[in-house]
């Protein structure tokens, strides 16, 4: 299957079993695809699930050797960091 073909994303979010998708797809827009792509290579986001925090920071589960617990921790901190210097 094609990655350009929109049938070949459809099958996979259905083999996924991903909720709401088809609902959330219908809002897209091509500026909102190209308004996302340019923050995912501001941020330099490379690994999912990742955050973005306060425009300067990117975390994900690499950060914290894939520990969820400390994952949710450090966003806290981080958040919580980014709200006292403002």
């Amino acid at each position: 299957m094609e990655m350009e073909n929109p049938q070949t994303w459809a099958k996979a979010v259905a083999a996924a079993k991903v909720q709401g998708f088809e609902k959330a797809w219908v809002n897209v827009t091509q500026a909102r695809l190209e308004s996302a792509f340019a923050k995912l290579l501001t941020y330099g986001v490379d690994a999912t699930p990742s955050l973005a925090i306060g425009g300067r920071y990117v975390i994900n589960p690499d950060s914290v050797m894939g520990d969820s617990g400390m994952f949710i921790q450090l966003a806290n901190g981080m958040v919580s960091k980014v709200i006292q210097n403002r």
